[in-house]
C-alpha cells in the first residue's frame, strides 16, 4: 500500500492486522494450517425471512443459490440495525483467515476471497467513507486496501445500512472480476449480518473461499 493513499488518523494495519484471538466461541479445524475462530451467534433464518433450516438446494458459491443468499442480506439484520461486536469480530477472523490461507497455499483464490470481502464491506457504507474513491481501481488488488474495510467494520457498529447502500452492495456484486472476488464479496454481507453459519460458511470455510466443487 503506497502511503499517499494512506488518510491521516486511519491505521494502516487496522482490526485486520495478525491478533491472536482468544474469546472465541466457536473454533474451526482446518485441515491443514489455519484455523478460523468465530465468536458465537444466534443469527435464525426468521431473521431475514428465511425457512430454518436452510433449505438442502440453497449452497453457498452455486449459481442457484445466489439470490436466496442476497435476499438474506438486503432483508436481514442490516435492514433493521447496525452490526453487533460479535459479528464486526467475525469479520476481522474472515479476513485474517483468508489471508493467512492465501499464504499457506499460495492458491490465488484465498487471496481474491480476502479482496471480495474487503469490497463487499466496503461497498455498504461507502456513502460514508470520505476518504474512499476507488474510481476504476476498486475491483484491482490495490483498489480496497485493508484500511479501508478495517473503517467501513467499525462505521458498521454505529451507522446502519440503508436500502441504497444494500442496493449498491447488490449491483457491484454483479460486478465482480471473478468467482473467488464474488463469493468474497457475497460472504461480506453474509458475515456482517451474522447468516454465515445459516449458510454453512462456518461448517467448510475452505469450500466457502474455493467454491463447493473444489473440496471434499
Amino acid at each position: 500500500m503506497s502511503p499517499e493513499r494512506q488518510p491521516k488518523g486511519i491505521p494502516a494495519g487496522g482490526q485486520f492486522a495478525a491478533t491472536a484471538h482468544t474469546e472465541a466461541g466457536i473454533v474451526l479445524e482446518e485441515q491443514a494450517g489455519s484455523r478460523l475462530e468465530l465468536p458465537d451467534d444466534g443469527f435464525l433464518g426468521r431473521h431475514a425471512r428465511c425457512p430454518e433450516p436452510r433449505p438442502a438446494e440453497w449452497v453457498f458459491g452455486e449459481d442457484a443459490s445466489v439470490d436466496a443468499a442476497v435476499g438474506t442480506v438486503m432483508d436481514g439484520p442490516l435492514s433493521r440495525g447496525v452490526v453487533n461486536a460479535q459479528r464486526r469480530e467475525a469479520f476481522q477472523a474472515w479476513h485474517e483467515w483468508a489471508m493467512n490461507r492465501y499464504l499457506e497455499t499460495k492458491s490465488p483464490d484465498y487471496m481474491q476471497f480476502a479482496m471480495g470481502l474487503r469490497t463487499g464491506v466496503s461497498s455498504l457504507y461507502e456513502r460514508r467513507l470520505a476518504h474512499y474513491e476507488p474510481g476504476l481501481d476498486r475491483f484491482n488488488q490495490s483498489g480496497t486496501p485493508v484500511y479501508v474495510a478495517d473503517h467501513a467494520v467499525q462505521i458498521s457498529g454505529t451507522k446502519r445500512a440503508s436500502i441504497e447502500d444494500r442496493e449498491h452492495w447488490r449491483k457491484l456484486l454483479k460486478l465482480t472480476p471473478d468467482e473467488a472476488w464474488h463469493r468474497g464479496h457475497l460472504a461480506a454481507g453474509l458475515i456482517v449480518s451474522g447468516a454465515e453459519g445459516y449458510w454453512g460458511l462456518r461448517g467448510d470455510p475452505d469450500a466457502a473461499a474455493l467454491g463447493p466443487e473444489c473440496t471434499g
